[in-house]
């Protein structure tokens, strides 16, 4: 072997190690912790999505969790007068983790089944986006009644 393939294999082998023991999960939060890390989501940016269908319009929430012991797949949406409020449902999703700071992103339909022509505020946290619906919604029983034309 000459020498600039044993440096290859050396530079390989330690690449391997690095991965292995440097990237190995090694954070055991308590369960003291676990409930501090819960709280502790940072939310970065709220937006609309309504590229697809205005009838179905789509918010993206983007953010980092405090690990990645902690996944945030849900959450709750209530409307109060023109305003939704998002209240992320985070939870332990691993024993083991690595104590970084991890990215997350959920993307969440909005139901706006009978709702009004205007502009609505989407409130996740201290983030917010504005939701225009440019027609008025119907509701479930308008599109029971609604007549099929046939051809």
């Amino acid at each position: 072997m000459n020498k600039t393939t044993v440096i290859f294999i050396l530079s390989a082998i330690a690449l391997i190690l690095f991965v292995l023991v440097i990237n190995k999960p090694n954070y055991h939060p308590s369960k003291e912790q676990i409930k501090k890390d819960l709280q502790n989501i940072t939310v970065t940016s709220v937006s609309v999505d309504t590229a697809e269908d205005n009838n179905y319009p789509k918010v993206v929430i983007k953010g980092e969790l405090p690990n990645d012991c902690i996944s945030v797949s849900d959450a709750s949406i209530n409307l109060s007068n023109d305003i939704f409020y998002i209240n992320l449902k985070p939870m332990q999703s691993k024993q083991s983790c690595h104590n970084r700071k991890e990215p997350f992103s959920l993307t969440l339909p909005i139901d706006t089944t009978g709702l009004a022509k205007g502009t609505y505020q989407i409130k996740v946290g201290d983030k917010q986006a504005k939701l225009e619906l440019s027609k008025n919604m119907l509701k479930i029983e308008d599109l029971k009644n609604e007549k099929v034309p046939t051809n």
